[in-house]
């Protein structure tokens, strides 16, 4: 007999949820088992980024409406239970069960904050298509690009006791 945790979520009209995805979900317990990089890759998969290895993460743009499909929304909040096993709610505010109705790109929020936790970043930034033929205005396309966090000793060296108070003006 399999062991399966029956997890009930709130009514639809509650929390901006279709019905498929406030359905009851069956999440099996050996799913809870997952690492985290699975647990990474598999939440890049449903945006449609096919990466089958964590060091491929820094070679992918997302584009800015695969956030916006709800189906796509739906489908990353099916993971909440999963996540809710590895990371404490209080500090992510993509867990939280108003998530959907109280943020406004909640997708972007979910991914950012996940990778946050992992030491990567959810980088956005600005593609120019061109200009408008007749007002001459940039057109933009909004993507975003995963990169990895440096730790805070890697950006600032450490000042040795011998070089303190020193300036160093040609290094060699």
């Amino acid at each position: 007999m399999e062991n399966y945790i029956q997890i009930s979520q709130p009514h639809p009209k509650e929390n901006g949820l279709s019905a498929s995805a406030s359905a009851s979900i069956a999440t099996n317990v050996e799913s809870a088992k997952f690492d985290i990089n699975d647990l990474i890759i598999k939440m890049l998969n449903i945006l449609q980024v096919n990466i089958t290895n964590i060091d491929d993460i820094s070679k992918i743009t997302i584009d800015f409406e695969t956030f916006k499909d709800n189906g796509y929304i739906d489908q990353l909040y099916e993971l909440i239970p999963i996540f809710k096993k590895k990371y404490k709610s209080n500090m992510l505010t993509c867990l939280h069960k108003n998530s959907i109705s109280k943020q406004t790109f909640p997708a972007i929020n979910f991914v950012r904050q996940i990778l946050k936790c992992n030491n990567l970043k959810l980088k956005g930034y600005y593609l120019p298509l061109g200009n408008e033929a007749f007002s001459s205005k940039k057109i933009l396309k909004r993507v975003y690009k995963i990169i990895p966090l440096q730790s805070v000793s890697s950006a600032s060296p450490s000042a040795s006791p011998d070089t303190e108070g020193s300036i160093v003006t040609n290094p060699a």
